[in-house]
């Protein structure tokens, strides 16, 4: 918000957050499945390192104590990994601003063309759709309109 309307930190900060909020769903979906693929990255970084760290201490004759140092080992491994993956999502989370302005000022049309690549769009149409499916359901859900799966559908053969 600084950058594109050059407004102060408080007033970008507000108008930042209420982007947000207005893409509420899409920011709990972009930043659970972010979580769970930095966490991935984090722990295979990690696993591989302290794999590393076992393989060369136990190759040493005089070390007796080989756990220790491969714990620490772990335990490094993970924060720097941390710290790498931090750089990430900071990305991730500003390239994820930008859509949702991008998707506000414009429209698609030949006048008010989308900056995103195509490829953005279209993951994001298909995470809108996959959101509208799961609202709807809900929202039936909650009006008792979605049937039991426990019980048996009528006129189904084997239906007891």
């Amino acid at each position: 918000e600084i950058a594109i309307y050059g407004y102060s930190f408080c007033t970008a900060a507000r108008q930042a957050f209420m982007l947000l909020m207005r893409n509420a769903l899409r920011v709990a979906v972009i930043n659970s499945i972010g979580s769970f693929v930095l966490f991935l990255g984090k722990a295979s970084v990690t696993c591989a390192t302290t794999a590393l760290a076992m393989n060369f201490f136990q190759s040493d004759d005089d070390l007796h104590y080989w756990a220790v140092p491969v714990l620490f080992m772990a335990v490094f491994s993970y924060i720097i990994a941390g710290l790498f993956t931090g750089v990430y999502e900071m990305a991730v989370d500003t390239l994820f601003i930008c859509f949702c302005e991008d998707s506000e000022r414009n429209d698609g049309s030949p006048g008010k063309p989308y900056f995103m690549s195509a490829r953005l769009l279209k993951f994001m149409s298909r995470e809108n759709q996959l959101m509208q499916l799961s609202t709807l359901f809900n929202m039936a859900a909650a009006k008792g309109k979605v049937g039991d799966a426990t019980k048996p559908i009528k006129g189904l053969k084997g239906d007891v």
